[in-house]
């Protein structure tokens, strides 16, 4: 094994050394957020931020995987901004524990349920495709009401989301 921690930073050479957890590979900043128990609406506001979330940040210049957790509540775009490069290039690894699972398992049927009106399962890139334009809707929709154009840009966005929807 060769995981290793210096002062305050615990890194290592394969995400198989970090017993009891899945890894996931992130691919988009609203996964350091769940939605709310007992929610099935989309909303930003019924997000909450998951502090302890573990996630590993790959290095390809030294080849290891540095360990971190979420601590203090921080905005999109500070997420976007300090780890968009390691989603975008694949760096980023979620470390899922069998409780992560469960939650985000209920949260998929919990959200399908909501808009398909029955029993299943969203796919989870379905629900973060899903999530994120709804608000981008609701942003714009705050943003443009009373703007000429508002209803053709909420449109769009509802084709949008009705072909996610339809994925």
């Amino acid at each position: 094994m060769s995981k290793t921690t210096h002062d305050i930073v615990q890194f290592v050479a394969s995400l198989d050394e970090i017993e009891g957890y899945t890894p996931l590979k992130g691919i988009h900043w609203l996964e350091f957020y769940r939605l709310q128990p007992n929610r099935s609406v989309l909303k930003w506001e019924h997000l909450d931020y998951i502090v302890g979330l573990k996630y590993c940040v790959y290095s390809p210049s030294e080849r290891l995987f540095f360990v971190r957790h979420t601590r203090e509540r921080f905005d999109h775009e500070s997420v976007s901004q300090s780890l968009s490069g390691y989603l975008n290039d694949g760096n980023l690894y979620f470390m899922l524990s069998p409780e992560d699972i469960t939650a985000t398992t209920a949260i998929l049927e919990r959200v399908y349920k909501y808009y398909f009106k029955k029993q299943g399962k969203l796919r989870y890139r379905q629900y973060l495709s899903l999530l994120e334009q709804i608000i981008l809707r609701d942003e714009y929709h705050k943003r443009n009401t009373g703007i000429f154009g508002h209803k053709s840009g909420i449109a769009q966005f509802e084709r949008k989301i009705g072909e996610i929807l339809k994925s």
